[in-house]
């Protein structure tokens, strides 16, 4: 018999309790989902990184509710720090912390987006969402005036890491920070009953964010049908397909580490950059890439409806070509 604490049961309870809702986006709401399983669990649930990072605990979640931002802890060694200092702290209890790297804290800080329930069989993972966090943002809330130890963007794997003294160095309060800092989901929390591996976790991750990009498409193409759509509103849906191509083009660079200091100018990539950037693995079409450019600005052009359709088929087979080439080098991996 499998103990409550660490089962599938639970998760299919908390679900329950929130409505078998399968997105969230109140961060109120998702706040007493974390919670929830947190508590009922007796912090015995798993969180796995899309970077292989994995907790084989959560002992609390908290959200300011201010700044839009969650910290979800592994570690809490406070109770080492303070029997250091008053020099009580046993031999193995200090090797207990160096294995730590002698952190009094271990968290995940995320700004959730939403979180999303997805089921297989009879295993429930909650996957997060999260949205772009920057090293100023994070200096602003997360860092403030505290000293930096050190600072590690790891692009590629989805994640920045932050290290740092919480108040006086002397104090001895040093605080590892995970942070994601990127808007594609990257972590997934889940029951220690029948856990598959973190191979399994990070495909999930994946093939989630690549669906959201064909959902997000899918759904302004079907806008496109209205009989009555005017001109503004045609040139917004073909902007909005222009940055449907973007978020996909920007992912593609991350998944196959090409650089675009996409940590520094995020929002600011032009979409010819990203063109250069990317012509060694994939080779966008220039039309397609004036089209985007004139539905995206007062260009002074005219553009019928089954003309911004078509646009909206050609960005959808170039998302496809994208999206086969990550899944085939994630399957070589």
């Amino acid at each position: 018999m499998i103990d409550y604490e660490i089962s599938e049961q639970l998760f299919e309870d908390v679900w329950k309790k929130h409505g078998s809702l399968e997105e969230i986006e109140d961060g109120d709401v998702i706040c007493q989902v974390l919670n929830d399983l947190v508590t009922l669990s007796k912090h015995a649930i798993v969180l796995d990184h899309y970077s292989h990072i994995n907790f084989d605990e959560i002992i609390k979640v908290e959200y300011d509710k201010d700044n839009d931002i969650f910290k979800i802890y592994w570690q809490d060694n406070d109770n080492y720090r303070i029997a250091m200092q008053k020099k009580e702290l046993g031999e193995m209890e200090q090797l207990s912390w160096a294995m730590s790297g002698f952190c009094t804290y271990y968290y995940l800080a995320v700004k959730i987006d939403k979180i999303k329930f997805v089921k297989v069989e009879s295993h429930i993972f909650v996957l997060i969402r999260g949205d772009m966090t920057t090293e100023k943002d994070m200096r602003k809330v997360i860092i403030g005036s505290n000293e930096v130890i050190d600072i590690e963007n790891c692009t590629s794997e989805l994640y920045a890491r932050y290290v740092y003294w919480e108040g006086n160095k002397k104090d001895m309060k040093k605080v590892e920070c995970i942070a994601n800092n990127l808007p594609y989901y990257v972590c997934v929390i889940q029951p220690k009953e029948n856990i598959p591996s973190t191979v399994f976790s990070k495909k999930l991750l994946l093939e989630n964010t690549l669906q959201e990009v064909k959902n997000r498409l899918k759904k302004v193409k079907i806008s496109l049908q209205n009989d009555n759509i005017d001109r503004d509103e045609l040139f917004s849906k073909g902007n909005t397909i222009r940055i449907v191509m973007e978020y996909a083009l920007k992912h593609f660079c991350v998944l196959k580490n090409i650089p675009i200091e996409i940590e520094q100018k995020y929002g600011h990539i032009k979409l010819g950059d990203l063109k250069k950037k990317i012509k060694n693995h994939f080779e966008i079409k220039q039309n397609i890439i004036n089209m985007a450019n004139e539905l995206s600005h007062d260009s002074g052009k005219k553009y019928k409806k089954n003309e911004v359709i078509q646009f909206g088929d050609e960005v959808e087979l170039l998302i496809e070509e994208l999206q086969m080439i990550i899944l085939d080098t994630e399957d070589e991996r």
